[in-house]
């Protein structure tokens, strides 16, 4: 498989995943929140700040962020194989 075969998979996914969680989350009162994060959002000084801002803002809320990395835009060439 390729990086775009595994993006799209990825993709198809996530609301699986973020249905998974959801249930659970509910089912102890809790609520949560998915943040899809990528290396920029450490590397880049801006929104690094935008993602410390919404995690506090999460953890004022009362809400558990679920911190998964962007898959979907997330590309990493060396993954490719030709099947």
């Amino acid at each position: 498989k390729n990086v775009v075969d595994r993006q799209a998979c990825a993709a198809a996914g996530q609301g699986i995943l973020a249905n998974n969680y959801n249930s659970l989350f509910q089912s102890l009162n809790m609520k949560g929140a998915q943040v899809l994060i990528t290396q920029a959002d450490f590397t880049d000084p801006t929104k690094y700040n935008y993602l410390v801002g919404t995690l506090d803002r999460l953890a004022a809320m009362g809400t558990i962020p679920i911190i998964n990395e962007n898959d979907v835009v997330t590309g990493c060439s060396q993954l490719d194989v030709n099947a």
